[in-house]
């Protein structure tokens, strides 16, 4: 038998009080979720289109290289699906990475015009190139010499 009855008065036992509370806090909740819910179904929501670029990006490919100077040469790039005949003029000079032993010949492009810009199968085209693909060029030309190690005479 117990020896105590069980306390019906809330302030007294504890877990009454608990029993009580959590019933209100679990409308609350379930009131905030339903009235976010129905906002969001409500809202006719408006996708943003998909970010697509103005442009399709460019590729490009070294067909040919050939030094024609101790600091000049021509090449033959590939550019989409067009052939420039490209003629340029560049620097040589040394460099490293701060270590010991890294050190190489690194490569400046200083002067690139394009010579003439054809299809594939012959036609002539204007030049229609702009900064961003001379620039491009730049580094394509400039990263095969250094790769292949022909301005280290220059």
């Amino acid at each position: 038998m117990n020896a105590k009855p069980i306390s019906f008065n809330p302030s007294l036992s504890g877990v009454t009080t608990l029993v009580r509370r959590r019933p209100f806090s679990t409308l609350v909740l379930v009131g905030a979720l339903s009235v976010v819910g129905l906002t969001a179904l409500k809202t006719n929501a408006v996708q943003a289109p998909v970010a697509s670029p103005a442009a399709i990006p460019s590729t490009y490919e070294l067909q040919s290289l050939v030094l024609t100077g101790d600091n000049s040469g021509t090449a033959n790039i590939l550019l989409d699906d067009f052939v420039l005949n490209v003629s340029f003029d560049f620097e040589a000079h040394e460099d490293s990475y701060g270590v010991l032993g890294s050190e190489f010949t690194a490569i400046d492009v200083t002067q690139l015009s394009v010579n003439s810009v054809v299809t594939r199968d012959g036609t002539q085209f204007s030049d229609f190139t702009d900064s961003s693909d001379h620039r491009n060029i730049n580094a394509l030309i400039a990263g095969y010499m250094m790769k292949n190690r022909l301005g280290e005479d220059a």
